[in-house]
């Protein structure tokens, strides 16, 4: 039995948007360290709340998207939701760092596919896409053949 797709849009979105976020926050930091006691560790605290809201998305992502886009380390970020910035040691920093600065920005072109493809083939709604997007993501992403 297929599973319904159409629910995928907002999770799939929200994560794609926690990632730019993500990629905001760390812009101009060379270390962990820096981006740990930036602002009195705020960035990095809001980073972890970013994290964990993305292993909340994935979760909502069906199987049925997922079993079809394994590239997209599905399980990794579900764990996202373990992470807690009080439990966080100077080596659990060095890879959140990393994986905000180097390993989730190289999935949004991943996930831009997903949004793409699944509106060609009309299991996203664009009218649904549009609405809950805003003009958020409309900047990065032209989505107007789509919705022929």
């Amino acid at each position: 039995m297929r599973e319904k797709t159409s629910g995928d849009l907002a999770p799939i979105i929200d994560i794609l948007k926690n990632i730019r976020l993500l990629s905001e926050l760390a812009e101009g930091y060379n270390n962990s360290t820096e981006f740990y006691n930036a602002m009195d560790n705020l960035t990095f605290q809001a980073s972890i709340e970013l994290l964990i809201s993305t292993g909340i998305s994935s979760k909502r992502v069906s199987n049925e998207v997922k079993e079809k886009h394994p590239e997209i380390p599905w399980g990794a970020m579900k764990n996202f939701v373990e992470i807690r910035e009080k439990d966080s040691t100077i080596l659990d920093r060095t890879i959140i760092f990393d994986l905000i600065k180097d390993k989730l920005p190289n999935i949004t072109l991943f996930l831009e596919t997903i949004i793409l493809e699944e509106l060609e083939h009309k299991k996203f709604n664009v009218e649904n896409y549009k609405r809950y997007i805003g003009y958020a993501l409309n900047a990065y992403m032209d989505f107007e053949d789509a919705s022929e």
